[in-house]
């Protein structure tokens, strides 16, 4: 079950869930654009997109990629934030980084180590 919350010290509460929806789907499509090219999961990280006003859930990045994408993510904030004060922090459930049809995605489910117990991260 995923759950977002959205708290705003100034802005009525549905402007800070339109900009929470918005955060997430620029968030999202940004980081597609940083996802193509694996070839095995090893080749991907998780990347929680986290602007001034949105934490979302983690996606699937190219490793080689993940710090181009970072900076792509904080230039978001000032677009879809601005000088606004909400906060919407996106529900997650656990994840893992995979590569499927040559694209860096999150699986649902937390990592498994060569150990067979979870990933604490």
């Amino acid at each position: 079950m995923l759950v977002a919350a959205a708290a705003c010290s100034s802005a009525p509460p549905e402007d800070c869930v339109m900009i929470g929806t918005s955060a997430r789907t620029f968030s999202d499509s940004t980081l597609m654009g940083y996802a193509d090219g694996c070839s095995t999961d090893a080749d991907c990280v998780l990347l929680k997109p986290m602007l001034t006003c949105y934490t979302g859930c983690p996606r699937g990045v190219r490793k080689s990629r993940e710090l181009a994408a970072r900076v792509a993510l904080d230039g978001l904030s000032e677009m879809v934030c601005g000088a606004g004060t909400c906060s919407v922090n996106e529900g997650c459930n656990p994840v893992h980084a995979a590569c499927e049809q040559s694209r860096c995605t999150a699986k649902p489910g937390a990592a498994i180590d060569d150990g067979g117990i979870p990933d604490a991260g």
